[in-house]
């Protein structure tokens, strides 16, 4: 009874994204590949071989072990075991514009994934947040003003200051929208040092 309703959702996302050019249904041996992907990352296997075994339980029948190894995951399935690591982006411009994550990601000599998420933040939670950050600058020039040191001398303190104020005159009276977000690269390898090995080569 419960997949009649799901069918037709689904088929009534794929009218809306049936006008992209050159979209099509995924086939159910797709499917099952796919959701299986997630589970063996850099095993290269042939789709004949992984679809051997259809049953739901093989799906999800790798072992995922996070403590043997710190700051790495160990996967091991049927078809072999391969290390996966996180590289957080924890830098980023303050113009972000052509930034182009998705571009820099393709430009590596290894398979990577580039996985971000985002969350529209509320709009009165993200002025207290503002306000009280403005606050602290002000603590902050206090403090520096009474030890004989020119907070105004400070470029990245003045830059803050502008862009707090950015945001908050945008959120006031433009409208515009704050998301908070944050973005990883997934790195795989077959082995624990050629994992390391790759996430080096992305911090780098």
């Amino acid at each position: 009874t419960s997949y009649v309703p799901s069918a037709i959702a689904a088929d009534e996302l794929f009218d809306k994204v049936n006008t992209l050019p050159g979209s099509r249904r995924l086939t159910q041996d797709q499917v099952f590949y796919l959701n299986r992907y997630y589970f063996m990352r850099d095993l290269q296997q042939a789709m004949n071989e992984v679809q051997t075994n259809r049953g739901i339980g093989n799906i999800t029948n790798s072992i995922i072990n996070p403590s043997s190894h710190m700051g790495f995951l160990k996967l091991q399935s049927p078809e072999g075991e391969v290390f996966m690591t996180h590289v957080v982006v924890n830098e980023m411009p303050r113009d972000m514009t052509n930034t182009h994550l998705f571009q820099k990601a393709q430009q590596f000599p290894f398979p990577i994934e580039l996985h971000v998420k985002g969350q529209f933040q509320e709009k009165d939670k993200t002025l207290r947040r503002v306000a009280m950050a403005k606050q602290r600058f002000k603590v902050t020039d206090e403090e520096m003003e009474a030890a004989g040191a020119d907070a105004e001398g400070d470029d990245s303190v003045e830059i803050n200051r502008h862009m707090l104020n950015r945001l908050q005159n945008g959120i006031r009276n433009e409208g515009i929208n704050y998301i908070k977000w944050m973005a990883t690269f997934v790195v795989t390898g077959k082995t624990k040092d050629e994992c390391k090995s790759r996430a080096n080569t992305i911090i780098r």
